[in-house]
């Protein structure tokens, strides 16, 4: 690190806080206000705390605090995205140094510690929807040939309104193109008549997939206008009854009367209905969704529910590890492994390496542990 850099880390910076509905690219779009001396003060995140600018030559060094690694991957993208615009209002500037506390991230495969080209950046001359579907496509091209499925969360996507939810289905076509299966993961659950709308909006039309993820405690009737499309299209859903957060210990591990969880009565129930809804290979339409961050059920909760696939959260940022997920497969199969951060993020963890040849490289990692758990069971 050049003296000029721990110079300016060094010094103290005025920080103010913000909430996270001041979008990454307006606060971005601000950064240089300043442009003569290069200070400017901003936030992208309710965590992420912008600390500082200096030129230097031709880079500009951007600093921020530690929590600027804990970024989701759209946010990051946005951050990079505003960070290119932001580019054109300062002469002479041809790179960007990203510093986390202060150590210099490295982004791109090739790419020394410290200066990364602004063409390493998302295109700025593209909306953040855009540059959004750009990175999904990316990913996908690079780890479809591992990748069981892809679930994509609908709600990083509705937080950009309209354009964020173009995103959503274009990135729902790019999958479906590819020839994977995708997972609509919108937790719908509602009464019958308004499920009925979701059902139709989510396994036709525009934001047409495979599987949906879906919420059950409002009732049974909440889950049946989705069966039609089990029944005629081939369509599948995941139904939470034991999740993989903190909070699932508040209601789904109370007891009932006769000595069950709430988790149980859940599986128990959508169990049986899919009886009726069974695959030739031996498992239902209905899949229940299963953390697999808590253990000490797994061996019963997957004799119990053996024919029923599960969709397994935790794996990776949540704690989840092989050892654990195994336990809740049977010879390998029943179930499908959900990693989101630590795919998206892998390049953090593979200095010089691009983010779509990390992605597909954890992917391979992710299976190639899971396999050899399974084969130590």
């Amino acid at each position: 690190m050049n003296q000029a850099v721990t110079k300016l880390i060094a010094q103290p910076y005025r920080t103010r806080t913000t909430d996270t509905e001041e979008l990454i690219g307006e606060l971005m779009e601000s950064l240089i206000h300043v442009p003569a001396d290069l200070e400017a003060q901003s936030v992208l995140s309710d965590k992420v705390v912008y600390q500082g600018c200096r030129q230097d030559d031709t880079v500009l060094y951007l600093f921020f605090d530690n929590n600027y690694t804990s970024m989701n991957a759209c946010q990051e993208i946005l951050c990079r995205a505003a960070l290119a615009r932001t580019l054109t209002q300062v002469a002479g500037i041809e790179y960007i140094s990203i510093y986390s506390g202060d150590q210099p991230l490295l982004e791109r495969s090739g790419m020394p510690a410290g200066p990364i080209s602004a063409a390493d950046f998302v295109d700025s001359t593209l909306s953040k929807g855009e540059n959004i579907v750009r990175f999904n496509k990316k990913l996908i091209d690079a780890t479809k040939a591992v990748a069981g499925c892809y679930k994509v969360q609908i709600a990083y996507y509705e937080s950009l309104g309209l354009e964020g939810l173009k995103a959503y289905a274009d990135t729902l076509k790019a999958v479906r193109e590819a020839g994977v299966p995708v997972i609509a993961d919108i937790k719908r659950g509602d009464i019958a008549k308004t499920a009925e709308m979701y059902a139709m909006g989510h396994f036709t039309g525009d934001f047409e997939a495979d599987f949906v993820t879906l919420a059950p405690y409002m009732g049974l009737d909440s889950i049946s206008p989705y069966l039609p499309y089990a029944e005629k299209q081939g369509k599948g859903m995941f139904v939470l009854c034991r999740t993989s957060n903190g909070g699932a210990k508040d209601f789904e591990y109370e007891k009932l009367a006769d000595g069950r969880h709430v988790y149980d009565l859940v599986g128990d129930k959508l169990n049986a209905l899919g009886k009726d809804y069974m695959g030739e290979h031996g498992y239902s339409s209905i899949g229940l969704v299963i953390g697999g961050t808590h253990i000490e059920e797994a061996t019963e909760i997957r004799a119990k529910y053996q024919d029923s696939f599960f969709l397994i959260p935790g794996y990776g940022a949540q704690g989840g590890k092989a050892e654990d997920i195994a336990q809740y497969l049977t010879k390998g199969n029943g179930g499908v492994v959900n990693s989101s951060r630590g795919i998206l993020l892998a390049y953090k963890k593979q200095p010089g390496t691009a983010f779509d040849e990390a992605a597909y490289n954890e992917c391979v990692n992710m299976k190639e542990a899971i396999a050899h758990a399974c084969s130590l069971l």
